[in-house]
């Protein structure tokens, strides 16, 4: 009997290990096998640097950033197309009765937004929905989610399969060109977005990939941001179009909104490729008030 009851036993312990493998594989789909937070990668998706195109989000009027970063990219021999930001100071902004004001009206009176409101904000292509939440954005934020968003909209009118978009103050650093060029060859199948650098807390967790040691991916948390520099395929730009047609939070919260929904499959580089300066960021200088 009780021989009986140890095989029985067995027997159930080794159909639980099957169940549960099978459940992790339909977790992670065939593209990797996860457990523990370490993830083993079964295929990979190379793509041809020929195929990328290289941004730099930069406002007209910020020629130091310009030249910053400009000077970073001749130094490496790499060519990029300088994106002309959107001026979140410029930006028209419409409330709910109709009555316009721009992003600079804004900068000088704060009490133009308030909470649990809709407005209207006019991006150069399209016009989109903001809902005051929590908190309202400032101007650079505004300027920003619409920069980010008109490149999303090239890559789609003009069937650009990746983009590598980088704000300009991005700092590349050493050896950045030959370490992207090594990463771009092991992508795993189901990537969208690639971050070459990235802001979080310590509770944000990654899946250490086993057999790739150039990227970590992000768990299906939110506590990361920034969108300093990442790569991007046309499949998610597409996506990302779609979802940040209404918004309540910056460009960087919105992107990790669709990883935490997994609707966004995102990566990290290791180590990170670019650095950023936050004391020279638009953004944050768009949000002072005078």
């Amino acid at each position: 009997m009780k021989n009986k009851i140890y095989h029985i036993k067995k027997y159930f312990f080794i159909l639980f290990i099957i169940i549960s493998c099978l459940l992790i594989f339909c977790k992670f789909g065939s593209n990797e096998i996860s457990l523990f937070y370490i993830t083993y990668q079964l295929k990979n998706n190379p793509i041809s640097e020929k195929d990328i195109k290289i941004f730099v989000i930069n406002l007209d009027h910020s020629t130091n950033r310009y030249n910053n970063i400009n000077k970073q990219f001749i130094d490496i021999n790499l060519s990029y197309e300088r994106f002309s930001a959107v001026d979140g100071y410029e930006l028209s902004i419409a409330n709910q009765k109709g009555e316009k004001f721009t992003g600079l009206d804004l900068k000088n009176n704060s009490s133009l937004l308030s909470l649990d409101n809709n407005y209207t904000i006019f991006c150069p292509s399209e016009n989109i929905n903001y809902y005051a939440l929590n908190r309202t954005l400032t101007a650079g934020e505004f300027g920003c989610y619409c920069s980010h968003r008109e490149i999303w909209l090239k890559m789609v009118e003009e069937n650009i399969p990746y983009a590598l978009i980088l704000e300009d103050d991005a700092i590349l650093k050493e050896n950045f060109y030959k370490k992207f060029s090594t990463i771009i060859k092991s992508l795993p199948s189901d990537w969208d977005l690639v971050y070459l650098f990235l802001m979080y807390l310590p509770r944000q967790k990654f899946y250490k990939i086993y057999n790739n040691p150039y990227l970590k991916k992000i768990n299906t948390q939110r506590y990361f941001y920034t969108s300093t520099g990442y790569l991007i395929n046309l499949k998610a730009a597409t996506k990302l179009l779609k979802y940040s047609k209404s918004f309540s939070e910056p460009i960087d919260d919105s992107i990790a909104q669709e990883v935490a929904d997994s609707r966004i499959q995102a990566y990290i580089t290791t180590p990170f490729l670019i650095n950023t300066d936050f004391k020279d960021s638009t953004i944050i200088e768009m949000g002072r008030p005078d």
